[in-house]
């Protein structure tokens, strides 16, 4: 099933472009401009000092998802959201568990269940409201209404300095997911980023966080995911991959999904990991 998938334009450290087949796992390079190279502790006592055991080859490659786990989109795609359905009234809104809960599916679903939930009827013109959608969010001023979750940039830093390799896999544009990184200072933290234009499939298909793990060079079988949407989550599951979740999440889903860990915020990060790792779970 779709043997002969192409990773387009996403570039790890050794400037190779990483093309695979999903369903066999096949693997294959060729040189390629760095277009899309991006370069890459907490200081917690036995947490650090565990992690430290590990060398750098040893240690997992961890992706994480960009909304609701190192940066907070909900006013952003809010405002992208009600601006494209038109509605302007201050009654009308979409609360903060029905964006969580439609986060990390396809515009198609996610503009689909906001609309519904705001009693719009967009079935006929659906194209068209989800490309403006799109180029909502690619707005500066709607960028700007993001912000980083609490924590999330000494958590980065203190894994880069670990010697972790870290990898964004997300549903949004590569171009929005850059500008919205580069807005926080968090560009440089990633070896690989995965945007949702970048392949033929995407969350939950397993395959947006397999080229993810390839593409920042590390062993599948082995990679950790770090997010905040179901839907990542239960891709992660299918990868066979380890699967943190952060956050409360929609009512429900954790104990639905079961991921291998569930953190308050990815602050806790450090913990979680060595948690895991004593527990030989990666």
């Amino acid at each position: 099933r779709r043997e002969g998938m192409i990773l387009k334009g996403v570039v790890p450290l050794s400037r190779r472009l990483i093309c695979m087949s999903q369903q066999c796992g096949y693997l294959h390079s060729r040189k390629m401009a760095p277009h899309f190279v991006r370069s890459s502790c907490w200081n917690i006592g036995t947490s650090r000092r565990k992690l430290c055991m590990e060398s750098e080859e040893e240690k997992p490659v961890l992706i994480f998802g960009l909304s609701g786990t190192i940066v907070d989109t909900t006013a952003c795609v809010r405002s992208s959201i009600l601006s494209c359905l038109k509605i302007d009234k201050p009654a009308i809104t979409i609360p903060d568990n029905v964006i969580l809960s439609c986060l990390g599916d396809t515009d198609y679903f996610f503009v689909k269940g906001c609309a519904q939930h705001a009693g719009v009827d967009v079935n006929v013109i659906m194209p068209t409201v989800v490309q403006s959608f799109r180029s909502n969010l690619q707005r500066p001023e709607m960028i700007a209404l993001t912000k980083p979750i609490e924590g999330a940039g000494d958590a980065l830093e203190a894994l880069k300095q670990e010697g972790f390799r870290m990898a964004l896999c997300t549903m949004r544009s590569q171009q929005l997911a850059e500008s919205i990184l580069r807005q926080h200072g968090f560009l440089d933290f990633f070896v690989a980023i995965v945007g949702g234009d970048r392949l033929p499939v995407y969350k939950p298909d397993p395959g947006h966080l397999i080229a993810a793990a390839a593409a920042a060079g590390g062993d599948e079988g082995r990679a950790v995911v770090v997010a905040a949407s179901p839907s990542t989550i239960r891709s992660a599951h299918s990868a066979g991959m380890t699967a943190i979740a952060v956050g409360p999440g929609p009512a429900g889903s954790w104990e639905r999904l079961q991921p291998n860990a569930v953190i308050g915020g990815v602050g806790e990060i450090g913990d979680s990991l060595v948690r895991l790792r004593e527990n030989s779970t990666y």
